[in-house]
């Protein structure tokens, strides 16, 4: 669902519902399966009746999320991508705690990497030149999503 964002945070993982300004603590099956992780198949049924519940009960809405007026004048020209919550050289000076920033470690995956470049290229207007960083502990360990 567009409406529904799933993230960690304190070593738990979340779902909020814009719609119904809902926020779950939820497992990590259905975190995963919400991502489109793969999950046993022994869990998968109990996870969508679970979300089914929710749904049920009006915490979960499945209206969809309205496009975003942009106006034309206020056109995108760059972004900035946190490609890689890691590092692999653990350097002791680092600021970000030596890449997870005190947080899991975790890789972008390639569809929101993709999401987030075609948001950019539909909402540049006229521009010709756009701007793209690579952000993270080490964006390159998170090679095939940065290509």
């Amino acid at each position: 669902m567009k409406n529904w964002h799933v993230f960690r945070a304190l070593q738990h993982c979340f779902l909020f519902d814009v719609i119904s300004n809902s926020l779950f603590m939820i497992e990590e099956p259905v975190y995963n399966y919400l991502l489109g992780y793969p999950i046993a198949t022994e869990v998968l049924a109990q996870v969508k009746a679970d979300l089914a519940e929710l749904q049920e009960q009006g915490y979960l809405q499945e209206e969809p999320e309205a496009e975003p007026e942009l106006k034309r004048e206020a056109s995108l020209k760059a972004l900035c991508l946190h490609i890689a919550h890691d590092c692999n050289l653990r350097c002791r000076y680092c600021f970000a705690a030596e890449g997870h920033f005190g947080g899991q470690k975790e890789l972008m995956p390639f569809a929101v990497g993709q999401a987030a470049i075609d948001l950019l290229l539909h909402n540049s207007s006229d521009r010709e030149q756009l701007e793209v960083d690579f952000f993270g502990g080490e964006p390159l360990i998170n090679f095939e999503v940065v290509k």
